[in-house]
């Protein structure tokens, strides 16, 4: 058994019109329908258990904390998070997922990101009217890094409410 769905995606159909001596691919399952479902978080458990050179971690993530941040407090790639974790790079985190992380054996210990003690991490609430070069201007940071500390692209628009992480060095903000 087969759904229209099913042989229309195969078949790269945009409509159910079949035209005369049309040829159809027509997929059945060799093994019964139960044999083939897994659930999400089973296909994602079994991507994050592949062994893989190194140790594995569970990082809980906290508020604010977006796939670059913790890659560089890992010493790891953003891409290499993602795809440990069944998720793509650009995917929003929210707060008590559990990621698995692979260290490099000379990584064992987690760093704390903190370059030095002039840098401050601001939560920032996004308002009417804002942009990512309007922001950029009033907390002295570049768009470049507004979109590295959040893991948006620049063809995401900012919503009123949506909250950025900002990392402010205080000694270049005025008085």
């Amino acid at each position: 058994q087969t759904t229209t769905d099913v042989v229309k995606e195969v078949n790269s159909l945009k409509n159910d019109l079949i035209r005369v001596n049309e040829h159809l691919m027509i997929p059945h399952a060799v093994k019964a329908p139960s044999a083939y479902t897994q659930s999400v978080e089973a296909r994602i458990k079994r991507k994050q258990n592949q062994l893989r050179n190194g140790q594995q971690k569970t990082h809980v993530v906290q508020s604010g904390e977006s796939l670059w941040t913790i890659s560089k407090s890992y010493e790891t790639e953003v891409r290499d998070l993602a795809t440990w974790n069944a998720m793509a790079p650009g995917d929003v985190l929210r707060a008590g997922k559990r990621l698995v992380i692979w260290t490099k054996p000379s990584s064992l210990i987690q760093k704390q990101v903190t370059p030095n003690e002039h840098i401050r991490r601001l939560t920032y609430e996004v308002r009417v009217g804002d942009s990512l070069s309007k922001i950029g201007n009033r907390f002295r940071v570049t768009i470049t890094e507004l979109l590295k500390w959040n893991n948006i692209s620049t063809d995401q628009y900012l919503q009123p409410g949506q909250e950025l992480v900002i990392y402010v060095d205080v000694t270049k903000q005025s008085s």
